[in-house]
């Protein structure tokens, strides 16, 4: 962990072509105080860490980080649930961690939290967070109906934060993509780097061969 006060977020980004892992984190620690006669003595640390998941659409679906568009995908009106997972990942506990959840346009609330139906935002309390603990919350959201939605295939990202009582902070996302009945859907496949294959490419595979060639007409030559 970083030694400064400040506190480190570390958040790998998601991807909507295909479904990808994210965790982040978020760590704050005081400095550590020089002993007389050598040594140091430093307070506990405070550290957690924050991951969001969303259950897969198909029959018992497993929660994962993302659902691309090469992976299953919603229909409107149907419900989603979403999973948060804090863990006190330091060594002493922590007291208070308020996690917020902010619901993207098309996602209306159905349970889980409380809900602020002004800025479409969940929260949940965490208290007194022992170490190596982890806490578990689920939201209920429902996709809006075929005739709201502008796009289909559409992707969207729902996105969490987490603050603890020191100010430290991290933030996830869980993607997914709603596909409306009789819509069809074109699989996309990463693309590749294609070698240089141009005039300089050219002389890369040209000269070797005339140079074997120049020392052979030389040795005839008796050069």
């Amino acid at each position: 962990m970083n030694s400064v006060k400040l506190f480190q977020v570390a958040l790998t980004t998601s991807l909507f072509v295909m479904g990808s892992f994210t965790l982040a984190s978020a760590a704050g620690t005081s400095n550590c105080d020089v002993i007389y006669g050598g040594g140091t003595v430093c307070p506990p640390s405070i550290s957690f860490t924050l991951d969001k998941s969303v259950q897969s659409p198909t029959k018992g679906g497993q929660f994962v980080d993302n659902l691309g568009i090469n992976d299953p995908m919603f229909a409107p009106s149907q419900n989603v649930t979403y999973q948060i997972k804090v863990k006190n990942t330091g060594d002493s506990k922590i007291e208070k961690i308020s996690i917020v959840d902010s619901l993207p346009s098309q996602l209306t609330y159905v349970s889980g939290g409380n809900y602020n139906s002004t800025n479409k935002t969940v929260t949940f309390n965490v208290d007194n967070l022992e170490k190596g603990k982890e806490t578990v919350q689920f939201i209920s959201a429902k996709i809006i109906d075929a005739k709201d939605l502008s796009t289909s295939p559409l992707c969207i990202t729902n996105s969490v934060t987490a603050t603890d009582n020191q100010g430290n902070k991290a933030d996830d996302t869980a993607n997914l993509c709603i596909l409306k009945p009789g819509a069809s859907v074109q699989p996309q496949v990463p693309t590749k780097s294609i070698p240089n294959t141009g005039p300089e490419a050219l002389a890369l595979f040209v000269l070797p061969p005339l140079g074997a060639v120049g020392l052979y007409l030389r040795r005839r030559a008796g050069l």
